[in-house]
């Protein structure tokens, strides 16, 4: 193996260190670094790449994993689709947790990503998870990109942090036409009586 050099060395380290992992955490949650990783992935290097790691005992754990878990994901699946499933899904005991679930701010953002994956789809098609949504808000460090208030301020106000699309579902124009669903397309803005987000409208305004 090749010796590294000084350079090579430190920036090995700076990698391996606390503020380094971050740096690539909030590069890898952005649209450029999704497109760079996916143009890897379909070149000749990056399948080669893959399949050297797969072979690997690594990979091969990783491999596992993954189908246990996809395996587990369709059991859940037809057990709900099961007569027993269904009665438990329907019982009183159920509806109380999730009701309470819903109640929570994890609960409620996943509710709200969920019907703006709706949305975006029966709209312009393309969506966007509830984890990239929270790496999104982790990225303006929890604050409206137009006004610049916390999620703390803006609770004195009573509004939230909402996604909003740069680029409108109803917008008519040929602007990220069947992408304005994405990740890439949404900044979080402030909702709520006198909120950004309310006076935008059906607009085009990036404020990132």
């Amino acid at each position: 193996m090749a010796q590294l050099t000084k350079r090579q060395l430190s920036q090995k380290r700076y990698n391996a260190s606390a503020k380094g992992r971050a740096v690539h955490k909030r590069y890898n949650s952005t649209a450029k670094a999704r497109a760079a990783h996916s143009r890897h992935n379909a070149s000749t290097k990056g399948k080669a790449s893959h399949i050297r790691y797969n072979a690997t005992a690594k990979g091969r754990a990783l491999q596992k994993r993954q189908n246990e878990r996809v395996a587990s994901r369709e059991r859940r699946a037809r057990w709900r689709q099961s007569l027993r499933g269904k009665q438990y899904m329907a019982s009183d005991a159920v509806k109380a947790i999730q009701k309470r679930w819903r109640a929570t701010p994890i609960g409620k953002e996943s509710r709200r990503a969920a019907f703006n994956k709706w949305r975006a789809a029966a709209h312009d098609g393309g969506s966007y998870t509830h984890k990239e949504w929270l790496a999104l808000i982790s990225q303006f460090g929890h604050c409206c990109v137009r006004c610049g208030k916390s999620e703390k301020q803006l609770k004195r106000l009573g509004r939230v942090l909402s996604a909003d699309h740069v680029v409108p579902l109803a917008w008519r124009g040929p602007e990220l036409r069947g992408q304005r669903g994405l990740i890439s397309n949404i900044q979080p803005l402030c909702f709520g009586l006198g909120g950004c987000n309310n006076t935008k409208h059906c607009t085009i305004a990036d404020y990132r």
